[in-house]
């Protein structure tokens, strides 16, 4: 159950040390909730929630599978912050755009899996924007977590067609939502 993975993320992010970037970037009253808030900030105004769906070939057909991918992005000015995102919910910071005369460098965070529902799940009571999305995806894992292991050499996930259909219903509003443009 995704509370179970929230729980343990904020005792350790309330019992947990400073990150080395944390102490140079922010104050001492900058508590769990004001970093929870925070990031939630960041993904709703940099970030995006994506439900992503892919196939793997096996010896009796194509399997699908669905996973969560949370990203933030900025331009290198915003490395520290990446950087204290990556220290306090795990993922990678990894350039996406080099240096051009015009831009500058753009760099990302990027989390999936177990560590993007956690981290949602943490979040998502200070989202505004990206509530839905969130939510969307919590629903995402909690479908992925009823579904029972088959009989496979990796133990691979084997999808109802219900639970599939439900899957792809929760993907396509995630994309609805994630349109840019105007409305």
């Amino acid at each position: 159950m995704t509370a179970g993975y929230g729980q343990t993320l904020l005792g350790s992010l309330k019992n947990a040390s400073r990150p080395p970037c944390f102490s140079k970037t922010f104050p001492a009253w900058f508590t769990t909730d004001f970093r929870l808030a925070y990031a939630a900030g960041l993904m709703d105004g940099d970030g995006c929630i994506s439900l992503v769906k892919g196939s793997r070939a096996t010896f009796n057909g194509n399997r699908v599978y669905w996973y969560i991918v949370v990203t933030v992005g900025m331009a290198k000015k915003g490395l520290p912050v990446l950087e204290m995102l990556r220290s306090l919910f795990g993922g990678k910071v990894e350039k996406c755009r080099a240096e051009t005369l015009r831009h500058a460098a753009k760099y990302r965070w990027r989390l999936h899996g177990r560590g993007a529902t956690t981290f949602l799940w943490a979040i998502c009571p200070f989202l505004v924007l990206k509530q839905e999305q969130a939510q969307l995806a919590l629903r995402l894992e909690e479908l992925r977590a009823s579904i029972k292991r088959g009989k496979s050499e990796k133990g691979q996930r084997w999808w109802t067609p219900e639970k599939e259909a439900e899957a792809e219903q929760l993907h396509q509003r995630a994309k609805e939502l994630n349109r840019k443009g105007p409305d």
